[in-house]
């Protein structure tokens, strides 16, 4: 699982429809978020399009389903929402199961679950795989780096953080949406 508690979500489906106060997990080994009612776990079927639920700090956490083939990842999948506007900025969670299990009476081999979560931007219809360095946030806030870099400053970010990458990435989406623009 993604996180060991229960989250309490909305659930918008593909028709719009809006289910409040679900509680949530994602099983990353399956991608699959799974809801629980009158102390039953249930799977959800294929028409939810996004889950939104708050964090421990409250901030809101967001995942979309991918429809189309717009990030590297399977369709169908569930993706985490970063930042939206100019860039937008996703996170794939996956998890595979590696190694064996063997004994040979003196060494004991076990499966581990390893993850190997991505990054993903769409410019401009084009999709890159994120790396979380300067000269990369530069190619991607090019029009705009000197106010981005101003606010990594002010901030004290560090732009190897992929939490501080995409809180620099939401500002630039945030002065590249303003009125001034």
């Amino acid at each position: 699982m993604l996180f060991d508690d229960w989250k309490s979500s909305t659930i918008i489906l593909n028709n719009g429809s809006e289910f409040n106060n679900t509680m949530v997990k994602y099983n990353v080994l399956r991608n699959k978020f799974l809801f629980h009612r009158n102390d039953s776990t249930f799977e959800f079927l294929d028409d939810v399009a996004e889950i939104r639920m708050k964090d421990d700090n409250l901030n809101d956490i967001v995942f979309k389903k991918i429809t189309n083939a717009e990030i590297k990842a399977q369709e169908g999948s569930y993706v985490q929402v970063l930042s939206e506007g100019k860039v937008m900025l996703y996170k794939h969670y996956t998890r595979t199961i590696e190694g064996e299990n063997y004994t040979n009476g003196i060494f004991t081999s076990e499966k581990k679950i390893i993850p190997h979560n991505s990054i993903w931007a769409i410019v401009n219809n084009k999709t890159l795989s994120v790396k979380t360095n300067a000269s990369f946030l530069e190619e991607l806030t090019s029009d705009k780096i000197d106010d981005v870099k101003k606010y990594i400053k002010e901030k004290r970010l560090n732009i190897k953080s992929e939490k501080d990458f995409a809180a620099a990435i939401s500002f630039y989406n945030l002065i590249n949406s303003s009125p001034k623009n």
